[in-house]
Formats: structure tokens, sequence, C-alpha cells
């Protein structure tokens, strides 16, 4: 693939300094990039499910417009600090990124939120460690029992967590309180997909199945790409960022052929007013967390370092738990506990990584 560079004006030192380039922070930053990742990607959902975004009915493929639009954008503030290169794998990053977003979107709407989202997290879970392990071999482990342990306890608690959300309160005041919430609740990529409460019927599952598994297989390779290039890590921002842009607009040019030539129906509405804020919020917070992911990614290794960025459901069931209160009652203590596996999880997959020589 080719790469093109361009000498920033500022010394690039300064970007070693900020991302660890002393002794003491390396052995610290990937964890504390992890740990970023939770939070940016747990919470870059959020604005969409303000109650004046599900109002709108505002479509998943102009919702992704403005979440791609501001993550090229902000994508830009890394060029005072590093140089600009672009290698064009960051196109086939965001034909990874893009798409995945929409088969999301279809898994919500016919398995709903907590089986589609369990789904394609333990898929990316698995995908990540054949990947880092297997195929790239990008990182060595102490114990292949004892890893294999902690992403199976990561797993469970990934896939207990988002069910969770599933289950009924326990006590008829607990249900009036979730169900009066409900209006609240939208897809993780489509707001205006009204949320199931369990998983679809025979006829809509095996679209849904297919869909959070393509995702979890296709989009969670979103950072392989970054492998087969010298421009590894935060260097690799601004190729992602162009790729999922490119991506972006040839998904939307032919989605906007099919809806003329073959559907027959108008554009959806972009929405300027709803999604001035929403969309920035919700497209810098993801591009904050892409960038954390990155580096614990080049540091970490795609099988351990993407597989516990995937546990960003914990900030995102906090949310659900704390500020929408999606749930009350039994289901919280349910949470918990999958939390507790996940956090077991995490916590032996940092034991079994082997340290660098």
């Amino acid at each position: 693939a080719s790469v093109v560079r361009a000498k920033p004006q500022f010394a690039s030192q300064m970007a070693t300094d900020l991302i660890g380039g002393g002794d003491g922070g390396d052995a610290l930053l990937p964890w504390l990039s992890v740990a970023c990742a939770w939070l940016f990607f747990g919470t870059f959902a959020v604005p969409m499910k303000w109650p004046s975004v599900v109002e709108a009915q505002v479509h998943p493929f102009i919702y992704q417009c403005y979440k791609t639009f501001w993550v090229f954008v902000t994508s830009l503030l890394v060029l005072p600090f590093e140089p600009f290169e672009f290698t064009s794998w960051g196109i086939v990053s965001g034909f990874s990124w893009v798409p995945a977003g929409i088969a999301a979107v279809v898994a919500v709407q016919k398995i709903g939120i907590a089986c589609g989202q369990a789904l394609w997290q333990a898929t990316v879970i698995g995908s990540s460690f054949v990947w880092g392990l297997a195929v790239l071999k990008d990182e060595a482990v102490l114990n292949w029992w004892g890893t294999g342990l902690s992403l199976l306890s990561l797993t469970v608690g990934v896939i207990g967590m988002s069910a969770a959300f599933n289950m009924r309160a326990s006590s008829p005041e607990q249900r009036a309180l979730a169900d009066s919430r409900a209006p609240l609740r939208s897809a993780s990529l489509d707001p205006a997909i009204a949320p199931s409460s369990s998983c679809a019927a025979p006829g809509d599952a095996v679209v849904g199945v297919g869909a959070a598994l393509f995702n979890g297989l296709w989009g969670g390779a979103n950072l392989v790409p970054s492998h087969y290039t010298p421009l590894g890590g935060t260097r690799y921002v601004m190729s992602f960022a162009i790729g999922a842009a490119v991506a972006n607009l040839t998904l939307l040019v032919l989605y906007a052929a099919l809806l003329r030539l073959w559907w027959k129906s108008p554009f959806p509405s972009p929405q300027f007013r709803v999604m001035a804020i929403p969309g920035f919020v919700s497209g810098t917070l993801w591009s904050a967390g892409n960038f954390c992911a990155l580096y614990a990614v080049s540091t970490l290794g795609q099988g351990i370092g993407y597989s516990l960025v995937q546990c960003n459901v914990i900030v995102a069931g906090l949310w659900g738990i704390l500020y929408y209160r999606e749930v009350v009652g039994r289901p919280v203590m349910y949470w918990g506990l999958a939390c507790c596996f996940c956090c077991l999880g995490v916590l032996g997959l940092a034991a079994e990584r082997r340290p660098e020589a």
C-alpha cells in the first residue's frame, strides 16, 4: 500500500513525549489508553438517546454521516504533533468500519439491542484474539490456558452485561419505572429504531444474527490494516479518518442512487438543527476513543488490546443504569455480577501478557 508523508510544523518529539516517550510512561500508557477508550466508546452513544434526536427520527445513514464528518475533522488535531502520513490501508479500515455500523443497525432492528450487542462484541473479542495471536502474531502470552480462561471470563461478562438490559424488573413498580424510560432507548447506531425488549421472532432472527456476526467479524477487524503498514498506532489516525470519509461518501452515493432509481423514495432529511450538537459530541467522542484504541492495539497487540477495548460496555451500562434508568431492580444485580466477570477477564489478560524483551 502506498504511503504519503509530510513533515509537521512542530517537532514530532513533542508527540512522543505526550504519548509516552519516556521509560516511566511506556508501561502505564497502554493501560491508560484502554481506560480512556472505555470512557469515550462507552459514552459516544449517549447523544443518540437524547429526546430531540429520538423524536426527530434521524435516519441511521444521516447519523453515520455526522459521526464520520466529526471523526475526520477532529483527527486533524493530531497534525501539530504528528506528520501528515497517509497509507491506502486506511481505505480498507474505512470500508470495514462504515458497513459494520450499518450491519449493527440491521441487527438491532431484527433481534434487539441486547441480543445484537452481545453477539457482535463477543465475536469481536474472539476474532481479535485469532487475528492477534494466530495471524498477526504481534503479541505473546505467558500461559495459553490462563489466557483462554481470561478471554472466556471477559466474553461471559460482556454478554452478561448486555443480557441484563434485556431482563424485566422484578416488581410492578420497577417495571413501570423502566417502561416509562422506554421512549429514550435507542440503537447504538440508529436512534430512530425502537429497541426490542427481547430477541426477535424466528423469521427475523436469521437476518439479525447474521448482521450481528458480520458486524463483529468485519467491523471488529477495522484496525487490523494498521498492522500492515509502518504507520501504526497514533500515526494511523489520519489514514483511518480519510478512509472512513471515502467509505462513507461512497456508500452514501450508492444509497442515494438506490433510493432514486430502485426504491423511488426521497432522500432522508439531513436534520441540521437537530443534529448539530449531538453529531459533534458523538463523533468527537468516538474519534477520541479510536485514538486511544489505536495506541492500545499498537502497544498491547490486536488480540489483547482490542479485546480489552470491548469492555467499554461497562461505561455504556453505567450510563444506562445511572442516568437513563433503563434497567432497575434485580437486573442491575445481574449486570454487576457480569461486570465482575468482565473485570476478572481484564485482570487476567493483563497478567498473562508477556512483557516485551
